[in-house]
């Protein structure tokens, strides 16, 4: 947590009397920085629950969601000011790669993050949760925050539905991915995150978008790698990155297309309690 408190006070989160800081973690914090309202989660929460805990707790009419793991660079509280108001109900920043080049560090920001590496390409047509920010309207609807807590699915299903403009990119709001896993858990991580998608991803036309959906499953693992060394073409380091892990992205993918068969078919059952 120190190095997530250290970049909010060097970015200026702290000193600001009009930012709220409200840290949701599963882990006792005894020296929590003055500014910083904690609350302790159940153990067994998942970064859904987390964030909708901080939403609900906050009064702020926007809202940024980040993660403990990825800190935001210097210069992302003025990156935001100067894009406040919001022209959309929701903005999101770039995500970049700030670990050690080793799996499976590298593996879990090429397969989730290489499409945001900085500067945002500007064709993307997807958002980052952990770099998000929203008016309050869009964060409380009922649709996206529901007892589970919140989720980015929801939101922009929400979001399409109400005909309103998908986020909006700005490249100077960077957040620095350091998340660590071992390798057998990030596959298990990708599993439960791709069921709790599979269950909450809309089905337009009901039964026959799922049997789609179901049928489509086997193509997964080599779409999606596909994708990701697309994704990986614009930096030379995440494309060398990308062939020297070729097999563990396959593998991660391949659990992902596993968990979005279990969530179409069986639904999210217990997979978001523990995805963090």
């Amino acid at each position: 947590m120190r190095p997530f408190f250290g970049a909010l006070e060097r970015g200026g989160f702290l000193a600001a009397p009009d930012v709220e800081v409200i840290f949701v973690g599963m882990e006792p914090c005894d020296q929590t920085p003055a500014g910083v309202l904690y609350r302790l989660a159940d153990a067994n929460s998942s970064i859904f629950s987390l964030w909708g805990e901080g939403i609900l707790r906050t009064q702020a009419p926007v809202i940024a969601l980040l993660d403990v793991r990825c800190p935001p660079a210097p210069g992302w509280l003025d990156a935001v000011r100067a894009r406040l108001p919001l022209a959309a109900p929701a903005m999101f920043g770039p995500v970049q790669y700030a670990c050690r080049v080793e799996a499976p560090d590298i593996v879990g920001y090429l397969v989730e993050y290489a499409q945001f590496a900085p500067p945002l390409p500007s064709n993307l047509a997807e958002t980052p949760g952990l770099n998000l920010i929203l008016m309050r309207k869009a964060a409380l609807d009922p649709r996206t925050l529901r007892q589970d807590g919140f989720v980015k699915t929801r939101l922009l299903a929400a979001l399409k539905a109400d005909g309103d403009a998908t986020p909006v990119a700005n490249n100077d709001a960077v957040v620095c991915y350091e998340k660590r896993y071992r390798f057998k858990a990030y596959c298990m991580h990708r599993f439960r995150h791709a069921r709790c998608y599979a269950a909450d991803r809309p089905m337009p036309l009901g039964a026959l978008s799922r049997t789609i959906a179901v049928l489509s499953t086997p193509a997964l693992p080599a779409l999606r790698t596909w994708r990701i060394f697309q994704n990986a073409r614009r930096s030379p380091f995440l494309l060398r990155a990308s062939v020297t892990y070729l097999h563990r992205i396959v593998a991660a993918e391949t659990a992902w297309a596993l968990g979005e068969l279990a969530g179409y078919l069986t639904g999210a059952g217990r997979a978001g309690r523990p995805l963090t």
